[in-house]
């Protein structure tokens, strides 16, 4: 991969939909094509989850699983029509144009689908049911109304007449051209579009498209739209309100990540043969060596941090813009070739500083107010490594005070209970991160533990901060990475 290059959108294919699942969501697949088999009465679905975790590959693998089982399906992208002032009309043009016209049933469906969804477009917002609409019927009623007047009430009529022909029509196509199987329409990004357009759109599923053989699907993260909801409407709980929109909410899990699948995309043969090079030969790893360990990391990380898939991409794609912009000279440990020859080291003992690199390009994710502030300190003495401590420990869910007894005690034995092994390194460069930048204090060892020790004696020397200059090089390059690859405000995860 190179420089530039970007993740490919995942093709979802009708005749082997999970053929490119690396998130295995088959199971939930397949239980919602059973629920709705089953169902006797229509529902409208949300399919939850938080931005960036991949809604849109999910409904459309359901929509392949639908379509095998004899379903009719109409996928809608509301985000590409927001720019309507009326999200009825894109909506059954979508319905009318998706339907195959070789049945009767469905020739008729589409010729009034779109028979209608023109005249919404073109006559519609003139005869919106307003206060002057209601009053016209009031002076019908009371015989006050002069022939001029009925323009708009006849134009309602009208409207309310043909959308009442198309309704009936969905009934007859579903009963006729797929055996009483309903439609089922799929909403995408709903959750992208302008909040008038998105709240309307659910306004008309709920109140217009009450048919019998219909069913909606839509994807959604209900808990920023319900904030849309409450800035739009001014009430002050969004959720209890859409609870009139959804009958059923279907929450989705990744119990995966992408990480691994996205670094198998990154060609790391090149940064192999620098370090290679760099050591004259003697450090034996190859590319695939180096892909599994920044896995192990990254993965880790973007648990802890909580990252959703789409940031789980940045993360990597991050990687490999940083890795190709670090001077090897300033990050580069010189092993002992003797030893090497006899004993090749394990990799968090080779010659560049994994856990450092992989933990400070997920926190110019996770919390960049942070990580702004470690390079802004310009110098060992200001550098905020109490934060990242507290930080860390924090999203872990472990309390710091079991790791440090007091300023200057290391607690070995709480250390040792860190897991698994790729948490634990990043924990120990943290710390030796402190010792070298204030050789000052040093760490009195409690309960200690040979094995720890000399995991953090090595981690002190291939870190090499005590020139802070190199560090700080270090720093740089994941911020120019991460500048490259800035999340959206909204999606800040300190």
């Amino acid at each position: 991969m190179s420089i530039f290059s970007k993740v490919k959108p995942i093709e979802v294919n009708d005749r082997n939909p999970h053929e490119h699942d690396a998130l295995d969501r088959e199971k939930d697949c397949l239980f919602l094509v059973d629920l709705i088999e089953k169902s006797d009465t229509p529902f409208t679905l949300a399919v939850d989850a938080k931005w960036g975790n991949g809604k849109t590959i999910f409904i459309k693998m359901l929509q392949a699983h639908l379509k095998e089982k004899g379903f009719r399906c109409i996928f809608f992208n509301a985000w590409e029509c927001d720019f309507y002032s009326e999200p009825l009309a894109p909506l059954i043009a979508e319905i009318s144009m998706q339907v195959p016209s070789e049945s009767s049933a469905g020739k008729t469906l589409k010729e009034k689908g779109l028979k209608i969804a023109k005249y919404i477009k073109e006559v519609a917002p003139s005869i919106h049911i307003s206060a002057a609409v209601l009053i016209e019927i009031i002076n019908i009623a009371s015989g006050n109304t002069k022939l001029e007047d009925l323009d708009s009430i006849r134009d309602y009529e009208n409207y309310r007449d043909t959308l009442k022909d198309f309704k009936k029509s969905i009934e007859e196509f579903s009963s006729e051209s797929q055996n009483g199987k309903p439609l089922v329409v799929l909403i995408d990004d709903l959750d992208r579009c302008r909040p008038d357009f998105a709240i309307n759109t659910l306004e008309r599923v709920k109140h217009i498209f009450d048919v019998p053989s219909l069913f909606f699907v839509v994807s959604v993260n209900k808990k920023e739209f319900s904030n849309v909801v409450k800035s739009f409407y001014g009430c002050e709980d969004g959720e209890r309100y859409l609870e009139k929109f959804f009958d059923l909410v279907f929450h989705l899990r990744n119990e995966k990540n992408l990480v691994e699948l996205s670094l198998g995309k990154i060609e790391l043969n090149h940064f192999a043969e620098n370090i290679k090079s760099s050591t004259f030969n003697h450090v034996p790893f190859r590319e695939d060596d180096y892909r599994k360990w920044f896995a192990g990391y990254l993965e880790f990380l973007s648990k802890t941090f909580q990252f959703p898939l789409r940031v789980q991409e940045k993360l990597v794609s991050m990687l490999n813009i940083a890795l190709k912009m670090i001077d090897y000279r300033h990050v580069l440990y010189q092993p002992n070739f003797d030893t090497l020859l006899h004993q090749p080291p394990t990799h968090w003992q080779v010659a560049f500083r994994y856990p450092l690199i992989c933990y400070f390009l997920a926190l110019r994710i996770a919390n960049p107010d942070l990580f702004h502030k470690s390079v802004e300190s310009q110098n060992k003495q200001s550098f905020p490594w109490k934060e990242h401590m507290s930080f860390y420990f924090h999203k872990l869910g472990i309390e710091e005070h079991r790791i440090f007894v007091n300023r200057s005690s290391l607690d070995m034995s709480s250390l040792k209970e860190i897991e698994p092994e790729e948490n634990k390194l990043i924990v120990l460069s943290l710390i030796a991160i402190k010792s070298l930048l204030n050789q000052a204090e040093h760490f009195t060892m409690v309960n200690r533990d040979q094995e720890i020790e000399e995991k953090l004696r090595i981690i002190k020397k291939l870190s090499g901060i005590k020139n802070y200059a190199p560090f700080y090089k270090l720093l740089i390059a994941i911020d120019f990475a991460g500048r490259l690859y800035e999340p959206e405000n909204e999606h800040q995860f300190s």
